[in-house]
């Protein structure tokens, strides 16, 4: 994996057109919007987890481990709403300590919400993982139609985040060598003291390089014709088509599943 995250290995997903890739994902995402279940957004993530190991060639283990950050945020989402959700004559349970009340429904809602953020960001790996930049830039032009002038823009903005974090291990080292920095043997406030000092010349340094980039994408002629040509041309074929509809079919399958087991639940206008 490089910097980006993108996993270098050859497979039959990265091979897949990246619009393809980003409108099936598009469409998943949908379909998960309306679950308020627990279980169904793990049958989602299981499918993630299956499509990357057979299709992408992604270890599980490193998809599920890329995801813990996200588990991490979701467990804010099952604490805040088991502790404010409102409660009604048809709250199945609780439990009080003190001032504090939980309570078992909006724990499950907030746990259902969490998962579903995980399996939509399962999906999103999936993308990211199987799919280079500038091809992902070269497909939203030629494909999608996007505007070349920001979509390449959108690539320097996203080439320029390692140089950024490049430059901030340079300014601390050179602030280290000339005494700077010593402010950590003061506690949190001296961290951040240290931190501060470090922010201006960075944001000097990316203001820079940003108009350097400007000046070049100007005298290439972005927006300077209606039409452009491409030297390199990103195809789109039957396996893209056939993914879009692999991924459409496949979600609406686990909600009918999950429906007829009578797992699924959906939005009915109100929260717990």
């Amino acid at each position: 994996m490089n910097v980006f995250g993108q996993y270098e290995r050859d497979s039959w997903l990265r091979r897949r057109n990246p619009t393809a890739k980003l409108v099936a994902h598009l469409m998943l995402a949908l379909l998960l919007t309306v679950v308020f279940d627990p279980v169904t957004p793990l049958a989602f993530l299981a499918a993630a987890v299956l499509v990357g190991k057979v299709l992408g060639d992604i270890p599980p283990w490193l998809l599920l481990r890329s995801l813990a950050p996200i588990w991490l945020l979701g467990l804010s989402l099952v604490a805040s709403n088991a502790l404010f959700a409102r409660q009604g004559a048809e709250t199945s349970a609780h439990w009080s300590l003190g001032p504090v009340t939980m309570t078992l429904d909006g724990a499950l809602l907030g746990l259902s919400l969490a998962e579903r953020g995980v399996a939509i960001a399962g999906f999103t790996l999936l993308v990211v993982m199987t799919t280079g930049p500038e091809e992902l830039v070269r497909s939203l032009v030629q494909q999608a139609h996007a505007p070349a002038r920001f979509a390449y823009a959108m690539l320097a903005a996203y080439r320029m985040v390692p140089l950024l974090a490049e430059e901030w291990e340079t300014i601390r080292l050179a602030h280290r060598l000339r005494g700077y920095g010593l402010n950590h043997r003061f506690g949190a406030v001296g961290r951040v003291r240290d931190q501060a000092g470090m922010l201006l010349p960075l944001l000097t340094n990316a203001i820079r390089r940003a108009d350097r980039v400007a000046l070049a994408m100007d005298s290439r002629g972005f927006g300077a014709s209606e039409r452009r040509t491409h030297y390199r041309r990103v195809p789109f074929g039957a396996a893209d088509v056939w993914l879009v509809l692999a991924a459409v079919t496949g979600g609406v399958g686990l909600l009918l599943v999950s429906a007829e087991l009578g797992i699924l639940e959906t939005w009915s206008g109100g929260f717990p």
